[in-house]
């Protein structure tokens, strides 16, 4: 009996992660839809700016994050392909379709900070970040 129930949740965590996954996916693209939607054409510089001040030892560091045009319809695209790329892969049962979706959901969420980083340091730290996910998924 306690084999049966291992099996069952390996089973259920194995269909089922990949469908929160996508609803993740698809809620992410709902709020880059309602980003295009809001964004002010006409306002030429940053908007939805959001700015997080770390003080450690003397040393001040700003992390930013804002949306221009460009960041904009690159976030958009981003959230469309990776909805996309989660609807065929649950089409596919192959071994590691769990793993394989946190990597996925994981480069989506690094993908996202990398296109609305406002400094060059953020942007560089979000870029490198996307490596790592982008390396297990080719690796699998």
């Amino acid at each position: 009996m306690f084999n049966f129930i291992i099996i069952f949740s390996n089973f259920i965590s194995r269909v089922l992660t990949p469908l929160i996954f996508l609803w993740i996916s698809i809620i992410l693209f709902l709020i880059s839809i309602l980003f295009f939607g809001c964004f002010d054409k006409n306002y030429s510089s940053y908007q939805f700016i959001y700015l997080k001040f770390f003080v450690a030892d003397n040393i001040n560091y700003c992390v930013g994050f804002g949306l221009d045009g460009l960041g904009l319809i690159f976030i958009l695209l981003t959230t469309l392909l990776f909805l996309l790329v989660f609807l065929t892969s649950l089409k596919y049962n192959f071994n590691y379709l769990k793993e394989y979706s946190y990597c996925l959901i994981t480069l989506e969420f690094f993908l996202i900070a990398v296109f609305s980083s406002l400094d060059i340091l953020t942007f560089f730290f979000m870029f490198e970040s996307v490596l790592i996910p982008m390396f297990l998924i080719i690796g699998m």
